[in-house]
């Protein structure tokens, strides 16, 4: 399984697709250690909890923070997936809202 970027734009009804950011292993242990981030980065911790990344220019100012700083003594592959956000984000499209990293699958099945 493969995670990727989406954006949320303004004025389109659906999400933009963006690029790879980590593999399923990868994105568990990246939001492992971002949910223990705690206040001091809001947008990051909402990215690893619940997929969705905004403001964008918020999330962009964290993900530049935490690769200059390091907390948490993150491992190659979380450092890399955190520089490999940064891309993401910071390419964003004009008018972008939001950004959301997905596997593609439709989960409201399995809230039945």
């Amino acid at each position: 399984m493969a995670y990727f970027a989406c954006y949320v734009v303004t004025g389109n009804d659906k999400p933009l697709d963006g690029d790879h950011v980590a593999s399923g292993t990868g994105w568990a242990s990246w939001g492992a250690w971002a949910v223990g981030l705690g206040k001091s980065f809001p947008a990051t911790v909402r990215l690893a909890d619940q997929g969705e990344g905004y403001p964008p220019d918020l999330l962009e100012a964290e993900l530049k923070r935490l690769i200059a700083s390091k907390p948490g003594r993150p491992d190659e592959d979380v450092r890399h997936i955190t520089e490999e956000l940064l891309t993401v984000v910071a390419d964003r499209p004009k008018g972008c809202i939001a950004v959301i990293v997905t596997d593609g699958s439709d989960n409201e099945d399995d809230e039945e």
